[in-house]
């Protein structure tokens, strides 16, 4: 195999992550700027229930609750 060639498609590959990595650094500083931004404590209630919690922390918890459910939802199911 040419050896050029084995070079021109590691540095795409470096180039690739280096573009993940910024990425991955934007969203995070949006994350930051999001919580910063939602500190404010909310009061939320289901049934009997009652919570006093940061916004930010409602929002990431219902986040996470609907990626669960999606995962559950979206999975293949076995044949047996």
């Amino acid at each position: 195999m040419d050896r050029g060639f084995e070079a021109k498609n590691e540095k795409s590959k470096e180039g690739s992550m280096s573009k993940k990595n910024i990425v991955f650094v934007i969203l995070i500083a949006l994350v930051v700027v999001f919580v910063i931004q939602n500190t404010q404590v909310v009061e939320v209630r289901l049934l009997a229930w009652t919570v006093s919690m940061s916004r930010a922390l409602m929002v990431l918890v219902t986040l996470l609750i609907g990626i669960i459910a999606g995962w559950l939802v979206g999975r293949p199911r076995h044949k047996g």
